[in-house]
């Protein structure tokens, strides 16, 4: 009995700070509006997919990325060709073993000089998701949850009850998924951050497709990112945390990435994972099959940029 009734005093009071809630928590806590790198034509990427879309009379390249683990290497190769920006959105983004070494490799980007933003919706988390939000503390790094529930833990049932009494505002989530290089390189389409999404989780794997984007419309959905960051929806991480000092999470954070990547092997190897070094970008910027057709296996749709 004593068990049951501190149960419904949890439910009750999860249920007054949903139903209280019209704005998200955190909405008060202090940031500032940021943007797209404005010039991408001042970055590797940027110079060598902006001559390539001229020879395209301004088209833009796309590839198609059907096989999940051909999603986390390109993924990889990426983020290890930033050289100004970053910029990731994402519905889910597991702290499983893809989604730490990308961690690994955000940070690193982020050690180099990269401003890095990561913007990760709140509706679906799991136990250990939270490890991006470690990074906050570094001083090039952004992380924003969108539309968070006021109750941090991870018990379904007092979500649950949070969602039931707050669903007006809860019920609007973010499946956005969209990492865009230098405001230059874009990944869109439907494929989370995690083991079962990349195909390599033996239990559990999601079929799905990435389409890689090169050339002047990656700048359009650097537009619709940026929307998403400045809206009053997203909420600094740092307004949700509790326990533990950001430095110390951050450190902490650093020693079990780098023990994971020491002890990685295959694709996150052969992606230049966590190297911090140029060959990622190598990788990158010399597929010139990714905007000629004649090269390559994979067909490459083009289409003028709209005006």
């Amino acid at each position: 009995m004593i068990g049951r009734f501190r149960l419904l005093l949890v439910v009750l009071s999860v249920a007054v700070l949903g139903g209280c809630a019209s704005l998200p928590p955190g909405s008060d806590f202090p940031r500032i509006a940021s943007a797209a790198l404005a010039h991408p034509e001042e970055t590797r990427l940027g110079r060598q997919f902006d001559n390539a879309g001229r020879e395209h009379d301004g088209s833009s390249g796309f590839r198609i990325i059907p096989v999940g683990a051909d999603g986390f290497l390109i993924r990889m190769q990426m983020i290890n060709a930033a050289q100004r920006t970053l910029d990731l959105q994402y519905f889910i983004f597991r702290g499983d073993e893809t989604g730490r070494l990308l961690t690994a490799a955000v940070l690193h980007a982020a050690d180099r000089g990269v401003r890095v933003r990561v913007l990760v919706d709140d509706g679906e988390t799991e136990v250990g998701d939270e490890q991006i939000s470690a990074l906050r503390a570094h001083s090039a790094v952004e992380i924003r949850i969108f539309n968070p529930f006021a109750y941090r833990g991870h018990s379904k049932l007092h979500r649950a009850v949070e969602f039931m009494f707050n669903a007006s505002r809860l019920d609007y989530r973010m499946h956005n998924k969209l990492l865009v290089v230098d405001n230059a390189l874009a990944l869109m389409g439907g494929r989370n951050i995690g083991d079962q999404y990349f195909q390599i989780d033996p239990e559990s794997q999601v079929a799905d497709d990435d389409i890689f984007i090169a050339g002047p419309i990656a700048q359009q959905l650097s537009a619709t990112f940026d929307e998403y960051w400045n809206s009053y929806l997203s909420i600094p991480a740092g307004a949700l945390a509790g326990g533990k000092s950001p430095h110390t999470a951050l450190n902490e954070q650093r020693e079990v990435l780098h023990e994971q990547s020491r002890q990685s092997s295959g694709p996150a190897n052969e992606a230049g994972g966590g190297r911090g070094d140029d060959r990622g970008a190598d990788r990158v910027a010399d597929d010139h099959a990714l905007l000629d057709t004649r090269q390559g296996r994979h067909a490459v749709a083009q289409r003028p940029a709209p005006p």
